[in-house]
């Protein structure tokens, strides 16, 4: 998993590089995830080879602690 997050982190920050917003749609609620971050989500599972066996939820709990 450490490796997964390692990867994710980084396809994030390139994301950013490229563009800047996060958020492709204004929202009324604040979306858990934003889309950058569910875009990199995907982008790192299919980068592994791994099949995604838990939800978004899962992966916010696991990648964004903080939040």
């Amino acid at each position: 998993m450490n490796n997964f997050i390692q990867n994710y982190e980084k396809i994030v920050e390139i994301l950013q590089q490229t563009e800047s917003t996060m958020n492709f749609l204004n929202q009324k609620r604040q979306p858990k995830l934003s889309d950058l971050e569910l875009i990199a989500i995907d982008l790192t599972t299919e980068y592994m080879g791994m099949i995604l066996n838990i939800s978004y939820s899962g992966c916010y709990l696991i990648l964004c602690p903080n939040r």
